[in-house]
This record gives structure tokens, sequence and C-alpha cells, in this order.
């Protein structure tokens, strides 16, 4: 995501200068080295002269080590610059910009995209007020140009993040398991749809560093929730399958259809899946 963002801010033309660092400063040399930005980009050797004279820094670091870099960064910042940071679990991270100085603008945000993203209108943007919800908001949609922004507090997103991302890491990253120990170029001549659709994922998910993967599942006490409540329920419907118990398994999934047809419309579902893979095509 830091490459990203570096792309982004180069194509800028309200942007004047763009600096970055990393820890391994040749291998960010060798990454920048192989895309073709719109203006220079300046490596700096160090955090403070990469900070120092920043009006915007934006921190893309594995989660565990967000806070620590925050606190890094904060200390080299000049006065009213803003501070912003992207972690995908934002309990740690959201304390550590409470406590930047008060002359330094803090941003708590969550692009909800990858790095492959390149159309604005598939992404977005989920904000975590920190001190100043409409400045934080202006802030957002001033970096975000074009991308929806929507607030949410930092327990709610933690939350939904261990749904939307632990959980569903989790499952993908089992099916590719299973899926792993069989002819997996076999599979895909031979299936339909949905397996397509669902290798797809679980293929995706392989591209995220392992550091990210790790994270999103076992630093989330809420992934682990959920986790735990998704094993406890297969191994019940395991059960029932065992026991070719197909009135109880029927009634399961009727009533899973009337729950979820109460927020989506599942045969518009079923058509966008089609369009994905005829697009994929």
């Amino acid at each position: 995501m830091g490459l990203w963002f570096l792309r982004y801010f180069a194509s800028r033309s309200d942007i004047e200068d763009v600096l970055a660092y990393d820890i391994d400063i040749e291998s960010l040399k060798e990454s920048m080295s192989k895309e073709n930005y719109p203006k220079d980009i300046y490596v700096c050797k160090n955090i403070k002269e990469c900070v120092r004279t920043a009006d915007l820094v934006v921190i893309c670091v594995p989660v565990q080590a967000t806070a620590k870099v925050i606190r890094s960064c904060a200390a080299s910042m000049k006065p009213g610059s803003t501070i912003a940071e992207i972690s995908s679990i934002k309990k740690d991270s959201f304390k550590a910009l409470r406590n930047v100085p008060k002359n330094i603008k803090p941003l708590c945000i969550h692009p909800m995209f990858g790095p492959g993203a390149t159309r604005k209108a598939n992404m977005k943007v989920l904000l975590v007020p920190v001190r100043n919800r409409d400045l934080e908001a202006k802030a957002a949609s001033w970096i975000f140009e074009d991308i929806s922004v929507r607030s949410i507090s930092f327990r709610e997103h933690d939350r939904y993040m261990g749904l939307i991302l632990g959980l569903n890491y989790f499952i993908n990253i089992i099916f590719t398991e299973v899926i792993s120990d069989e002819n997996i170029s076999l599979l895909k001549e031979i299936s339909g749809t949905t397996f397509r659709v669902q290798s797809l994922l679980s293929e995706s998910v392989l591209t995220d560093e392992p550091e990210l993967v790790t994270a999103l599942i076992t630093e989330n006490p809420y992934a682990r929730q959920f986790i735990q409540t998704y094993i406890k329920r297969s191994s019940f419907m395991l059960s029932v399958i065992k026991s070719k118990d197909t009135v109880s398994l029927k009634k399961k999934l009727l009533e899973l259809r009337s729950k979820v047809e109460k927020h989506q419309d599942i045969h518009l579902s079923y058509r966008k899946m089609y369009e994905l893979i005829e697009k994929q095509c």
C-alpha cells in the first residue's frame, strides 16, 4: 500500500514533493524502479528526514509496528502537519494517534481496497475520528479525491474487520489448504461458476503479505471470536451431514435465505457473480 500511495500522490498536480522511507531502502528503490512515476520521488535516509518538513505523513507499515512508528514520526513532525495511518486493526494505532502532540493533526483511516485497485468508483475509505470528526473527514476527503469516505468508531471498525477480513481470510485459507492437495488446474477446467469465484477469492488472499494475514487473524480479538463461532457452527453442520438429517439441513438453508433476503437481493447477487466471471474471461 505504501507503493500505491507513492503512485497516487505522485500523480496529483496539487502536490509538489513526495518523499518516501522504508527500513529496507534498497528494496524500496528496487520496487520504485519498476514503476513509471509522473514526478520524482525522493527516498530519505531515515524517518526524521522524511517527516520533518512534510505537511502530510502517511504510515504504511505492518499492524504490529504501527503504534511505534506513529510515535517515532510524531516526535519529528512540524506543528500543523497531519499524521495518518492505514492499519487494518485500530485498537493500538487509535490510542497512539490520540496521544500525538496537540499541534499535530491525527488521521485514522482504512482504505478498503488493496494495492491492485485502479478504479476510484469501486473504492471506499473508512475514517475513525480521533479528535475532530468534521476536520478529519475533510482531510480524508482531500487525500482521497472522488473516493467515498465513511466514519466509524474504532471499536466498530475492529469488530467489523473481524468479520470482513479476519473470518473471511480464515475461511479462504482453509479452503485453499483443502484444494491444494488436489489437481487445481483440473478442478478449474471442470468447475462451474461458484467454484471459480471461490478459488479466485482464495488465491487473491495468498497475494497479501503473510504479516498482514497473520495480524488480521491473531491480533484482532473479534476475529478470534467469529472464527470460534464459525468452527462451532461448522461442527454442528457436520453432525447434521453425518446423520443425513436432510430435514434439519433444508430447514437451516431456508432460515438462512430468509435472514439474508431481509438485507440483500440474493438473485441480484447471483447475477453479479456471473457478471464477475464474464468480465474475467
